[in-house]
């Protein structure tokens, strides 16, 4: 009885720690990729965002703006450019999505951080590639990601545990089948 006990303890043990090894894994990859898919999308679209100050389209620039909102992760667009003769960097956009609650925002906030801004230069590729002609800035909330990667954790976890009760089971019922049961029977 106590091998199966200590079996089946261990054996619980191990698929817990091997659950939330995963979800550390997939913690990791998923903190990399949340800045990594907002710095693509913007990438994306800072063509389209270099010809909008470039051609001083406010048309295009809110079509800039609202392609971006198509990622759920941007709450705002900003679109600096160097208008006019004293080449300041001009706010041309100014869009801001309305925050709001969502569910395990304030785990996600915890485990991925808060809003993040990122930056990208705008240039025209026809034109002199040194100077630039202002820049995007996107500001993303991970709470779509974060969320997605906490109702992963909770499921790995879950199943990691019917997993591991399952093959705890098992062993439990095959120790007392094989060494327990025919104990009890010699004494």
């Amino acid at each position: 009885y106590k091998q199966g006990r200590f079996v089946v303890l261990l054996t619980l043990f191990l698929g817990l720690f091997f659950s939330a090894s995963q979800i550390y894994f997939d913690y990791v990859n998923q903190k990399s990729k949340i800045s990594s898919s907002a710095i693509q999308v913007i990438k994306i679209m800072a063509q389209p965002a270099a010809e909008a100050v470039f051609q001083i389209d406010s048309d295009l620039a809110k079509k800039v703006g609202k392609g971006l909102f198509e990622y759920k992760s941007i709450m705002r667009v900003r679109i600096y450019g160097d208008i006019g003769t004293d080449k300041e960097d001009r706010l041309f956009l100014d869009m801001t999505r309305k925050k709001t609650e969502q569910p395990f925002q304030w785990a996600s906030t915890i485990l991925f951080g808060d809003y993040k801004t990122h930056q990208v230069e705008l240039r025209l590729p026809s034109h002199d590639a040194l100077h630039k002609i202002g820049y995007l800035e996107v500001q993303s909330a991970p709470y779509d990601t974060g969320y997605a990667f906490i109702h992963r954790s909770f499921t790995t976890l879950f199943l990691g545990l019917i997993r591991t009760g399952f093959f705890a089971t098992i062993i439990f019922i095959y120790f007392y089948i094989t060494l327990t049961k025919p104990l009890k029977s010699i004494s």
